[in-house]
């Protein structure tokens, strides 16, 4: 018997995806992932398909599910850790406890980013039920670390074949595909004080007090990038994030120090962008020789961005015409994502996935269940599209 998209989509009806869901949001995974992982490996390994992991470090791992034979191929990418609850006397309902309201289902990681993990996993699930003898290889990649530094993907983007058809990255997008997504720059930024008694202050020198002069300083060069333009992601940003300095109220303080997070277009270097931050500095210095300020280097993440003519892209909007019945629409990921890690190896990759990153990070965090369904819909067409089916 041939087995034909509409009975894959049958398979997909069968399954109780708001209940997968739920399981996974009760699972917290905010320092690491392993029930997670453990818990869709329950699911799947009974389906028959191959299962590996990828060690990242002690107890934090990567699951990789692999359905069909091997050549080309499509991998669903989402990640499984979450950030933190935070205060939960400021959620409505305990942040780990599923609450399903209105057609949403609340609770931390709905939408970022187990909507479209349980989106991804529903696929493949009814793509290996179905019997369906695709013509390339399907792989479920549910990734550690997102939150924390990305390095679940990075690991595994060195390691994927050439051969590959490409990569859904399953971020929060409202079911509009994503080409590009931000980058961004960490740095830490110091200055030197000498301390001395508040009481007489003018023995030492007061680091907040110069610090105030680079935030400002600061502020005017992210007013200055904001006015670049990308059609995709909008405007970079630079924006001052934490502050810290001072030992006692009594103490003129030695140091402070902040932190600023700089977003950056596709098309900007991180190198220039830092260089942009370091001639604001060095025209600090000049103008006050006594300035003394240190930099440090908290991280950084490159944008990155697909054409809107890639073959790859041109396949994913047929599948999104035939899954849901309508043109998907094109946008960009204002945040930073996954995406880098596989376009740094020339490997074709977009973004897609349920939920709105509004509702991401925040308390009462929630998604639509109408969404996660259309995802799964979404994804198992694209495997369809992207790999065919074996004569």
């Amino acid at each position: 018997m041939t087995v034909s998209q509409e009975d894959v989509f049958a398979k997909l009806n069968q399954l109780d995806i708001t209940a997968l869901l739920s399981d996974l949001v009760a699972l917290p995974s905010f320092e690491r992932e392993e029930a997670v992982g453990e818990y869709l490996q329950s699911r799947l390994r009974p389906l028959g398909v191959e299962i590996s992991t990828t060690e990242i470090s002690p107890g934090r791992y990567n699951l990789l599910a692999h359905y069909g034979p091997s050549g080309r191929q499509l991998v669903l990418n989402s990640h499984m850790d979450t950030v933190p609850p935070g205060d939960v006397a400021r959620w409505s309902t305990p942040p780990l406890e599923p609450v399903v309201q209105g057609g949403r289902l609340y609770g931390r990681g709905a939408c970022d980013a187990k909507g479209p993990l349980a989106a991804m996993a529903a696929a493949f699930e009814a793509l290996a039920r179905s019997g369906i003898a695709l013509g390339g290889r399907l792989t479920l990649m549910a990734v550690s670390y997102e939150e924390t530094g990305a390095l679940g993907s990075a690991v595994e983007a060195e390691r994927l074949s050439d051969k590959s058809a490409g990569v859904i990255i399953g971020e929060p997008t409202a079911l509009e595909l994503h080409l590009a997504h931000k980058g961004v720059l960490r740095l830490a930024i110091s200055s030197l004080g000498k301390a001395a008694h508040a009481s007489m202050p003018e023995e030492g020198v007061n680091a907040i007090s110069r610090m105030a002069g680079v935030v400002a300083a600061l502020d005017a060069l992210g007013a200055d990038i904001s006015r670049r333009r990308h059609p995709l992601v909008g405007h970079p940003s630079l924006a001052v994030t934490t502050i810290q300095g001072g030992i006692a109220a009594n103490v003129v303080p030695d140091r402070c120090q902040i932190v600023i997070d700089r977003r950056l277009l596709p098309g900007e270097e991180l190198e220039e962008a830092r260089q942009e931050i370091e001639t604001v500095l060095h025209s600090l210095r000049n103008a006050d020789p006594t300035l003394e300020i240190e930099i440090e280097a908290q991280g950084a993440f490159a944008p990155s961005q697909i054409r809107v003519d890639d073959p790859f892209v041109v396949a994913l909007r047929e599948a999104g015409q035939e899954a849901l019945g309508r043109d998907l629409g094109i946008g960009g990921f204002a945040a930073c994502c996954d995406m880098w890690a596989f376009r740094r190896r020339g490997i074709p990759t977009v973004i897609f996935g349920p939920g709105k990153l509004a509702q991401a990070h925040k308390a009462d965090e929630w998604v639509e269940l109408a969404q996660v369904k259309a995802a799964a819909r979404f994804y198992a067409s694209a495997a369809l599209r992207c790999l065919g089916v074996a004569q």
